[in-house]
C-alpha cells in the first residue's frame, strides 16, 4: 500500500496539462442537459460541447466549470482547445480555452496528492523498519 500511495501521489503532483489528451477544433453545438452517472446512480446536470469532426461530445458535470463556461457564452464557430481527463473515455473536460482565452484552468488538487505521497512514504518507512528489526519474520525462521 505504501508503494501504491507513493506512486499515486508522485504521479498526481508531477502531472501537467501537457500529459493529458488534447483536442483543438471549431464548436459545432453546445447545450446544457443531463446524463446518467453510474457512480451515483443518478442524473447529473451536464454541459456538452460538440466539436466538428468528433462524434462524442466533451462534457463536464462540475458546477463550478459549468458556471465558468456559461458566463462566456460559447457560440457555434468558436475556436476551442480542450484537455480531457485521461483515466476514462468520457471526454471529461479538465482544461478549456475558448478563442484564446483560458476559461477552465487545470487543477491538480495539490493537497490530495501531497497527502497520498506523505501517507505512502510513512507506510514504506514503517515497513522497512519492521523488516530490519524482525528479519526472521520475513522467511518464517525463529518461529516455534
Amino acid at each position: 500500500m505504501g508503494i501504491f500511495f507513493t506512486y499515486y501521489g508522485l504521479d498526481g503532483l508531477l502531472k501537467s496539462p501537457d500529459d493529458l489528451p488534447y483536442t483543438k477544433g471549431i464548436v459545432s453545438e453546445v447545450k446544457l442537459g443531463s446524463r446518467y452517472s453510474e457512480r451515483c446512480k443518478c442524473r447529473l446536470k451536464t454541459y456538452f460541447i460538440y466539436i466538428e469532426g468528433y462524434n462524442t461530445p466533451f462534457i463536464t458535470s462540475i458546477t463550478k466549470k459549468i458556471e465558468a463556461i456559461t458566463e462566456i457564452e460559447i457560440k457555434k464557430g468558436d475556436a476551442v482547445e480542450i484537455w480531457v481527463w485521461d483515466k476514462t473515455k468520457d471526454n471529461l473536460i479538465e482544461q478549456l480555452i475558448i478563442n484564446g482565452e483560458m476559461i477552465i484552468p487545470y487543477n491538480r488538487t495539490l493537497l490530495l496528492y501531497s497527502g497520498f505521497l506523505v501517507v505512502g512514504l510513512v507506510l514504506v518507512v514503517i515497513c522497512i523498519g519492521y523488516l530490519k528489526s524482525s528479519a526472521s519474520d520475513l522467511f518464517g525462521r525463529g518461529k516455534e
